[in-house]
């Protein structure tokens, strides 16, 4: 894994990057995405003390109207730390480290969370002076792609879930987050947050959930047809349906994953953008 900071050049290749995207695969949807570690100290049987990054949770970028922002749970924005980290697609698929103090927008008040909703949204800031050996490679999901209707899936569609489960997928070096495909099995419902016990609206996947996956993308794709070598027909993101909250499970394990529906992440960013058009 490579050590970055990210800065001006980044953004930009990362959002002209995805607005010429036409064509939509799985492993370009897998480059949306990123994973948050967060810096701890372990003390070893010898008594030297090391720090070690640990997984906290995934996120995705998404393209406003001028800036890319990432998108995660509030509850797994709320626990990283100042020494905290993201993981994102190097040149050449390799794991790169960025300080997540070196990508944020002082001046947009650092994460800013929805009211009722597990979501959080970030803003790159787009001030600083170059310091990159190369670009990253990194797409980002078109800002209209986001269902602003209150709507679950409909449960006949596949839909994939793209992170970092368990913390897999960046720490041999290589950057290959993990993908969930899977549908849906209820409309909305009104349920309790697992983290603070207040009501939003979820929709459920007919598949559990697993620990690092919170803050991960949840869409449906059109992917490319094929047919032997040749491609008959381009995909494309069509649409997505929410970000991941977390599993409901019971006494006996985990049985179902609970999704944040998408439009309450389109409240989220015109409220942030019409801020920022204020200012």
């Amino acid at each position: 894994m490579r050590n970055r900071l990210l800065t001006t050049h980044i953004v930009l290749v990362l959002f002209i990057t995805c607005s010429i995207l036409h064509a939509f695969t799985l492993d370009d949807y897998a480059k949306t995405v990123l994973c948050f570690v967060d810096a701890r100290i372990t003390v070893q049987k010898d008594g030297t003390k090391s720090e070690e990054l640990f997984p906290i949770g995934s996120g995705f970028v998404i393209s406003g109207k001028s800036n890319p922002f990432i998108v995660t749970a509030s509850h797994v924005a709320k626990i990283l730390t100042s020494k905290a980290k993201i993981i994102v697609n190097g040149s050449g698929n390799v794991s790169d480290i960025v300080p997540l103090s070196a990508i944020y927008d002082e001046k947009s008040n650092f994460w800013i969370y929805h009211m009722q909703a597990d979501l959080a949204v970030l803003k790159f800031k787009l001030n600083e002076k170059v310091y990159l050996n190369a670009p990253f490679d990194v797409f980002s999901i078109p800002f209209n792609v986001i269902i602003n209707s209150k709507i679950a899936p409909a449960r006949d569609l596949d839909v994939y879930i793209m992170g970092f489960p368990l913390g897999l997928g960046y720490r041999e070096g290589n950057f290959s987050p993990l993908s969930k495909q899977t549908r849906a099995s209820s409309g909305l419902l009104t349920l309790n947050r697992s983290d603070s016990h207040t009501p939003q609206q979820f929709f459920i996947l007919a598949d559990p959930s697993i620990g690092g996956y919170s803050g991960s993308p949840v869409c449906r794709l059109d992917l490319p047809i094929r047919m032997g070598g040749a491609t008959m027909s381009a995909g494309q993101v069509v649409e997505c349906y929410g970000v991941i909250h977390g599993t409901l499970s019971d006494d006996t394990g985990g049985k179902m994953a609970a999704v944040t529906p998408a439009y309450y992440l389109s409240d989220l960013m015109r409220e942030v953008e019409n801020s920022t058009e204020k200012k």
